[in-house]
């Protein structure tokens, strides 16, 4: 198949291909048939509509209000069951539903401000090596868990996932069913442990030709055939330059298989500066918020005397980078705070809010009342009463 283009071009079909040219000059691209047999292409209605970023902004936009927002409508009332115009209403949420956290290392132990800079903002946390294979059993057979002992009754909120490596480890070795053994294992030490696959260069990239979208699902199925199903997907992205209309391909992909996806360790290669880092970041992270199948975004930044893997959030003293910047503005976008207003001629107050766990209080005249109430996803209006 040959196909001429004037400029760069990406194609979702039932493959994906990936066009690029110099201004002004044709781009060719050839597909070759390893098999030697005849491939029939047929493309039906074609179509390439351009858009710009303002309209993919927008576009996310929409999803967030649809799919992490929920119409609310209070009514207040007196003991008479009447309604109350002019009844002044307060409403504050304390919780988020969306999970949005980070990794920590053992450099938040005993250290104060930084605990309280952390659970400021996020309400999630992994751990980052504590937990994996080399760090708690170094020498076979020789557990050793010292170094994640005192995480224990800190006031951290955990993610529970049984994480297994399906990259070049297991391909590569020689038993071609070991990653069903080490997901049989898990079950068998904890039936109630969650398992995820998580794998890198799944979403950061279409350049790595031995783990597509496809390949990841296909291991997928394999576990499947075996006895094993999965719990969630986990996608690394550890991005260098990030690509929106990949990663929501990628993402739409995986969401066929109706399993939870998160973005696990989330950060931007050094490579591009700081300045880059948090222009990059807010694209990554906007387009995995506004995708309805991702469930759970964590960034891979824990703070180190010497730095962090990648990126950092704030420097040695706390105080925001780029990355951090945007980590606070967009998580302070994702909030419905505090909202102050009086009921209509009906009684009602009616608001969108952000999923998650809420408190309210009314006032008229010397009467006052307080109430609690949760958001979930819905398309229909949550409505309930409040009685003075």
């Amino acid at each position: 198949m040959l196909v001429v283009s004037q400029r760069w071009i990406r194609s979702w079909f039932a493959f994906e291909f990936v066009i690029t040219s110099i201004p002004g000059e044709p781009a060719f691209k050839t597909i070759y048939n390893s098999d030697g047999k005849d491939i029939d292409i047929t493309v039906a209605s074609a179509s390439l509509q351009p858009f710009t970023d303002e309209e993919w902004r927008i576009n996310q936009q929409y999803i967030i209000n649809t799919q992490r927002k929920r119409a609310v409508t209070i009514y207040v009332s007196d003991q008479q069951g009447n309604r109350l115009q002019g009844a002044a209403i307060t409403i504050e949420q304390v919780s988020k539903d969306f999970p949005f956290g980070s990794e920590i290392a053992s450099t938040i132990l005993g250290n104060l401000p930084y605990q309280n800079w952390f659970v400021e903002r996020f309400n999630a946390a992994v751990f980052k090596n504590e937990l994996k294979w080399d760090a708690t059993e170094p020498d076979q057979g020789k557990t050793q868990l010292h170094h994640s002992r005192p995480y224990v009754g800190n006031s951290y909120t955990g993610i529970s996932a049984m994480r297994c490596s399906t990259g070049t480890f297991t391909s590569n070795d020689s038993d071609s069913n070991a990653t069903l053994h080490f997901y049989e294992t898990a079950h068998q030490a904890d039936p109630l442990a969650t398992l995820f696959m998580n794998e890198f260069n799944v979403i950061e990239t279409c350049s790595d030709f031995k783990l597509t979208v496809d390949i990841f699902i296909e291991r997928i199925r394999d576990l499947e055939r075996g006895g094993m199903y999965m719990d969630g997907i986990g996608l690394e992205s550890h991005f260098t330059v990030p690509n929106p209309p990949l990663m929501r391909a990628v993402v739409d992909k995986l969401a066929t298989l109706r399993l939870p996806i998160w973005l696990t360790e989330v950060d931007i290669s050094s490579k591009v500066g700081k300045e880059l880092q948090g222009v990059f970041l807010e694209e990554v992270l906007r387009e995995g918020f506004s995708h309805q199948s991702v469930k759970g975004i964590m960034l891979w930044t824990a703070l180190h005397p010497e730095g962090c893997y990648q990126m950092c959030l704030t420097d040695e003293n706390l105080k925001n980078l780029p990355a951090g910047d945007v980590v606070d503005n967009l998580l302070k976008e994702w909030e419905s705070g505090e909202m102050k207003g009086v009921t209509d001629e009906y009684g009602s107050y009616s608001f969108y809010g952000f999923l998650g766990e809420y408190k309210a209080n009314v006032g008229f005249g010397s009467r006052t009342a307080d109430s609690t109430f949760s958001l979930s996803r819905s398309d229909e209006t949550k409505h309930f009463t409040m009685h003075l």
